[in-house]
């Protein structure tokens, strides 16, 4: 899908997606700690797609989350969602945005529903803050709609973990949201409350068209959604994409033969806006590809192949000696931790010289700030003393 990111996406067209992030970062800023969470993230959901995303623990998938969701803002880059355009959204407007155009399901219960309400109320509430009319038909309805309808004056005590969730969604669901956010939302109950919750989600997509993205560790989130996007160190690494079923023969031995549909899954590679990918870290280890690699290519496309140790070391030689010299030329100790600093650096992190000096140059800028600053601590010692 071609996206034209010069202005607002055209969103009052059914074929244009509802999400459109390009090079989205963001940086959390805690006293003078900067940590950077998302990298030139790119991603573009269509309308109506249930899309999941996962991640190790720190990728940024839940910060992701966030920022669809309107709670965090961006610090560069653009995000739209259906037409507005996160990063310029005035404050007012995206408290509006928070109440009328997304909806969220949390991991845990009580994030989610207020204890001293009955689900009912729970759902009910929303619609009271909008202004809305018919409260409690439409909220009985929402928790019909999720299977509760004999719940609905249940407590949250009075609740299993998968109730909860489902109430959950049905108050997510109140103000018919046209983006539905769920972070974790089968993270706290066991495999067969969580087949129930995603059932609900696809239905809920499936019925209504509803925009779903599911935050989640479950390896079996692709056998619910049609697309499953993981997020590794900020950035979009790899989609599994779910194929059409194929008939797979099965005996049975009071009926013969008979065939059952067997999914099949897809793992695609994604290419950023800058035109870098991230290889599978396994495959990577296959075929001892480290540090830098040959591209070459060929009919079926472009290979990636491994570049021989020999190379790989006498690039790693040229930072270290670089390093060592520079050592030595500012009269500093340890110029041969600075060389072995530096051959570490040219196998695992540049792999080619000029990244390497580059990341010399900043490793040059900060011992100076250090040494600076340990001189004006040394000069402001002595005038105490005085």
């Amino acid at each position: 899908m071609v996206v034209d990111l010069s202005g607002a996406p055209e969103t009052k067209s059914k074929a244009a997606p509802l999400i459109v992030c390009d090079n989205v970062v963001k940086i959390y800023k805690v006293a003078n700690l900067e940590t950077v969470a998302l990298q030139g993230l790119d991603l573009v959901v269509a309308r109506g797609e249930l899309l999941g995303l996962v991640g190790p623990s720190g990728s940024g998938k839940s910060t992701l989350l966030n920022v669809l969701g309107g709670i965090d803002r961006p610090s560069a880059g653009r995000v739209w969602v259906d037409g507005q355009n996160l990063l310029e959204m005035p404050d007012s407007e995206l408290d509006q945005y928070r109440r009328s155009t997304v909806g969220f399901v949390w991991q845990q219960g009580s994030r989610n529903l207020v204890p001293y309400l009955d689900a009912l109320e729970n759902v009910a509430l929303p619609l009271a803050i909008a202004g809305g009319r018919a409260r409690s038909e439409r909220a009985a309805a929402l928790l019909e709609l999720v299977g509760l309808a004999d719940r609905r004056h249940h407590r949250l005590a009075e609740l299993s973990g998968g109730e909860q969730q489902r109430v959950a969604i049905a108050v997510a669901m109140a103000n018919e949201p046209k983006l539905l956010l769920a972070d974790e939302p089968t993270g706290e109950v066991d495999s067969a409350t969580a087949q129930v919750i995603y059932d609900t989600f696809r239905r809920l997509n499936r019925d209504f068209g509803l925009t779903t993205v599911i935050v989640s560790h479950d390896p079996v989130l692709a056998r619910y959604t049609s697309r499953v996007v993981a997020i590794h160190d900020g950035k979009t690494a790899s989609e599994t994409v779910r194929q059409m079923a194929r008939p797979r023969p099965s005996v049975d031995e009071a009926r013969g033969i008979e065939e059952e549909e067997e999914e099949v899954f897809e793992e695609l590679v994604v290419l950023d806006s800058a035109g870098r990918l991230q290889v599978p870290k396994e495959q990577l280890e296959q075929l001892g590809i480290k540090g830098r690699a040959r591209l070459e290519v060929a009919e079926e496309g472009i290979l990636i192949r491994p570049v021989p140790e020999a190379e790989s070391a006498h690039a790693a030689d040229v930072l270290s000696a670089e390093l060592a010299v520079g050592a030595g030329r500012r009269g500093w100790r340890g110029a041969e931790v600075a060389s072995r600093l530096a051959r570490g650096v040219g196998e695992s992190i540049a792999g080619s010289v000029s990244a390497g000096r580059r990341w010399i140059s900043r490793l040059w800028a900060k011992i100076s700030g250090s040494r600076r600053r340990s001189r004006r601590r040394s000069g402001d010692e002595v005038e105490t003393g005085r």
